[in-house]
């Protein structure tokens, strides 16, 4: 398999080439966000960062936040406002460790649908 063609002028990438670079950056950048998330959890004042649009959370993220905080072990939390590009941006490169999404919007991360206001749990979501 080649990944380059090169003739006496230039090289560039063939089809695999491309592909393999592609992959190559995200395995990079998987590895490079476990290790950022490594360290900050590692921290003894760690803290949760959770990014979310203004106004996005339907009214539930003091309820959210009070029934986390009763948590055993639970974290101080941070949170932080950015768009829907933002919070996908600050979960893939660690900024963030949780966000505040619409269906749809998850950027291939899993997601949790939130409880229902009547009591209802939530479920699991893939990517």
């Amino acid at each position: 398999m080649s990944l380059l063609d090169r003739d006496s002028k230039s090289v560039s990438l063939t089809a695999a080439g491309e592909a393999l670079l592609s992959h190559g950056r995200q395995v990079l950048s998987a590895v490079s966000l476990a290790a950022r998330s490594a360290r900050q959890a590692g921290l003894p004042d760690a803290r949760l960062r959770l990014v979310m649009k203004p106004g996005g959370d339907a009214n539930l993220l003091p309820g959210i936040l009070a029934a986390y905080t009763r948590e055993p072990g639970a974290r101080a939390i941070d949170v932080v406002l950015g768009s829907v590009s933002d919070r996908i941006e600050f979960l893939r490169d660690g900024r963030a460790d949780v966000a505040l999404v619409r269906p749809g919007e998850s950027g291939g991360f899993c997601t949790w649908d939130a409880p229902s206001r009547h009591g209802g749990g939530g479920s699991p979501r893939g990517a």
